[in-house]
């Protein structure tokens, strides 16, 4: 063999046994490059498993309907409504055969459907007086609510509607109606507004004298 052979084929060895090392340089690498990936995704599952942070899924046409919130209490309104009349009051209507009842369910001082829409939400309490012998002839339902500017507004544009008579008295202004209904029963209704409250009361077969005027003193006072 000639010196030249020689020297190539000893030059294809060399270049055989680097090529040998850079491929395997290539393929450690990728090894290594592929097990730190791995770590960081079993980190990741680790941690969101043990209550890391996570997306909720979003889920289309589902949205979610807030719960209405209860009016807003008011110190001056008493939880119990033993305590809005005073002492010559109740015997007053004690005396007439009622008896009084704190309602956990209001229903509204009014007759009038758009008053009743009005008040919806804002009662803070609500008293019944009927016949304690389970009579039907004669009561009174009087609600105690949470009264906002523009409700107020529309409630006394209802009420001058239904043609009750205004008046100004106790430092606030009242509204009233006396009648009877198809069968004879004297009935009426009183709306007396002051300081962001509103007293509604609807009767029928007696209507006591200072009645609201009582009630506005009781929680005024």
């Amino acid at each position: 063999m000639t010196t030249e052979s020689r020297a190539q084929k000893k030059s294809t060895v060399v270049v055989g046994w680097v090529i040998s090392i850079v491929a395997s340089l290539l393929i450690d690498a990728a090894a290594v490059f592929a097990a730190v990936r791995i770590v960081e995704f079993r980190s990741q599952l680790a941690a969101e498993l043990e209550g890391g942070p996570s997306v909720a899924p979003t889920v289309p046409g589902i949205t979610s309907t807030p719960t209405p919130s209860p009016a807003p209490g008011d110190p001056r309104v008493p939880p119990n409504c033993e305590a809005v009349f005073s002492r010559a009051m109740v015997g007053a209507l004690t005396k007439e055969g009622l008896e009084l009842e704190t309602l956990k369910v209001p229903s509204g001082g009014t007759n009038d459907a758009e008053l009743l829409e009005l008040l919806d939400g804002s009662i803070l309490l609500e008293c019944d007086w009927h016949e304690a012998d389970g009579g039907v002839e004669t009561g009174i339902r009087s609600s105690i609510a949470v009264v906002a500017p523009e409700q107020q507004r529309a409630a006394i544009e209802r009420l001058l509607e239904l043609r009750m008579t205004r008046l100004e008295e106790l430092d606030g202004t009242r509204y009233f109606v006396e009648g009877e209904d198809a069968d004879g029963t004297p009935m009426g209704e009183s709306h007396f507004f002051r300081d962001g409250l509103w007293f509604a009361t609807h009767w029928f077969g007696h209507g006591p004298y200072g009645y609201t005027a009582d009630l506005a003193r009781s929680v005024f006072s």
